[in-house]
């Protein structure tokens, strides 16, 4: 192993601003070129994460590397041309850095409108996606899983990227950012969120910088995610415990949201609905049923919850109260008098 590694590094070429170019090279070893991509993301991923830097300095540097990256994607992931699956050529760490360091990049250029979209790299960092979120296809063990998550929802701006890129819920492939919201708040240990620990720095981070496509797709997972819960399965409790953390990320930024965007308030009013009826939908499944009371956690939902409400304004909330007793699947009504109910035993 360590011979290898000396071998990969005798190839590396003698001046930084080189290495980008071997990314796309015939010549060099893949061993060699994985050595420059995990250098790559140590300095343009690791480094800014650690230093506070917002923004990766040398703009033309980054217009570079991305070229690379375009360019040796078909390295990492290519699609069968009689049945359309993907066919991966390295394993998962490998498309971890990969993918986290090209998102954080091309997050700091700021490239999202419709006409710079790119079709053919994006059906390729889709499947790169699909891998890293649903590796069942990989021969590498659980331990190897867990660095994977950790490169893509640890570091850089993965999540924030994917936020920004379908930002509008009408595209195709949309869908993918519930997905990674999903796998990202696992990663995000509420209790300590206002600490200076780095994971919650960057989780206050991402949604400080982006905070209405964060809004937005946490609203969604809050959304999509109570509507799984209608049949107090308990094998969807942790998706319950996802939801709890969603809703305490979107009561420390519904305020702040609401007072520094005076004029996008007809924007965000389909988004505080989707929270709203997430919201009391959850308030009645931690009040009744097997998950009543459940102490797992010290953490203080209901009072998330309770401050959601209270930022929304009376109509809305009637709203969605109406729009819920609409949902003969829940039986809203008949849950919140069983509540009653049991208050007055």
């Amino acid at each position: 192993m360590e011979r290898d590694a000396i071998q990969a590094a005798s190839q590396l070429p003698d001046s930084w601003d080189a290495f980008p170019s071997v990314l796309r090279s015939h010549h060099i070893s893949p061993a060699a070129k994985r050595l420059i991509l995990r250098l790559l993301f140590g300095v343009l991923v690791i480094q800014p994460d650690l230093c506070g830097d917002q923004e990766t300095e040398n703009f033309d540097e980054t217009q570079v590397v991305l070229g690379a990256l375009e360019a040796s994607v078909e390295e990492y992931i290519q699609f069968d041309s009689l049945t359309g699956s993907p066919t991966t050529f390295r394993n998962g760490l490998d498309c971890a850095f990969f993918l986290n360091l090209y998102t954080t990049l091309h997050l700091t250029q700021g490239t999202f409108s419709t006409s710079s979209r790119k079709p053919y790299l994006e059906t390729h960092l889709l499947a790169l996606f699909d891998l890293v979120l649903h590796p069942v296809h990989i021969s590498y063990g659980c331990a190897a899983r867990s660095v994977t998550q950790a490169i893509c929802f640890h570091w850089g701006k993965l999540v924030p990227w994917s936020w920004m890129m379908w930002s509008d819920l009408r595209l195709a492939n949309a869908d993918i950012v519930t997905a990674v919201t999903m796998q990202w708040l696992k990663s995000v240990r509420c209790h300590t969120i206002c600490s200076s620990h780095r994971e919650c720095t960057l989780a206050v981070t991402h949604l400080s910088e982006n905070a209405m496509v964060g809004f937005t797709a946490l609203s969604n997972v809050l959304s999509s995610g109570a509507a799984e819960l209608r049949n107090y399965d308990n094998s969807k409790y942790p998706l319950l415990q996802l939801l709890d953390k969603s809703c305490f990320l979107l009561s420390t930024m519904i305020y702040e949201l609401l007072r520094n965007n005076p004029g996008s308030h007809s924007r965000l009013q389909p988004c505080i609905a989707r929270v709203g009826s997430g919201v009391l939908h959850l308030c009645v499944i931690r009040s009744i049923g097997p998950w009543r009371g459940r102490p797992d956690t010290n953490i203080p939902c209901q009072d998330w919850y309770l401050g959601l409400l209270l930022a929304m304004d009376n109509a809305l909330l009637r709203q969605c109260l109406m729009k819920l007793q609409t949902d003969h699947l829940f039986q809203f009504s008949a849950k919140v008098d069983h509540v009653f109910s049991e208050a007055r035993e």
